[in-house]
């Protein structure tokens, strides 16, 4: 590859999240783990040239990571759009050692068409923020069950002694009853008992 220069072309970046800084330059941010793209616009004349995506300076063949003639090479894959005028790389399974600075080129006679492409790759927090919102929403939803399930059993108690107080209540009454009939049979026995004798003496 020849000894390239920055002009012409201005990349288009489509990913999880990107800042464009300036015409020539790029920002692409992604997370470990997960994919990222860049795609790169070209002008009109350039549909087939060959396309390719490099690593630092570009100043080497061996700094070229992959090119629209591989289609797929490791973890990068190409595709170029000829009508839209966009070829676009994927990276996937992004990791640490893929931050750093790219070039996002197209092959030509004398200097290639060169735009910078930054890329930086942290670590997703989104996961761990969600599993910590659920946790939280499952103890809450914890804590409330067990509430309203002490509150019915407390309800269902108060029953249970309210019922039993009222049967106390009812068994008083029938012993009360039971007490006053018993000394109002004794009472009757007796004065029948009184007038018996007081007529065998009458008799006499």
């Amino acid at each position: 590859m020849k000894q390239s220069q920055r002009n012409l072309l201005f990349p288009l970046c489509i990913a999880l999240s990107c800042v464009t800084t300036a015409a020539q330059v790029i920002e692409v941010s992604g997370y470990e783990g997960r994919d990222v793209n860049v795609s790169c616009t070209y002008p009109q004349g350039y549909q087939s040239y060959e396309k390719y995506l490099c690593k630092d300076s570009c100043d080497y063949d061996e700094d070229v990571i992959i090119t629209t003639t591989q289609a797929k090479k490791g973890r990068y894959t190409i595709r170029d759009n000829e009508e839209k005028q966009i070829f676009t790389v994927s990276i996937s399974d992004l990791r640490t050692v893929d931050a750093g600075k790219y070039q996002c080129g197209i092959s030509r006679t004398g200097y290639d068409i060169l735009t910078e492409v930054l890329l930086k790759v942290g670590q997703e927090i989104v996961p761990v923020l969600l599993l910590i919102l659920l946790s939280i929403a499952l103890i809450i939803i914890f804590k409330c069950k067990r509430k309203r399930s002490e509150a019915s059993t407390n309800k269902e108690m108060r029953k249970l002694e309210a019922f039993k107080m009222v049967k106390d209540s009812h068994s008083g009454g029938h012993r009360q009853k039971d007490e006053g009939a018993r000394k109002c049979n004794e009472r009757t026995s007796r004065q029948e008992a009184e007038l018996k004798e007081q007529a065998a003496l009458e008799g006499s």
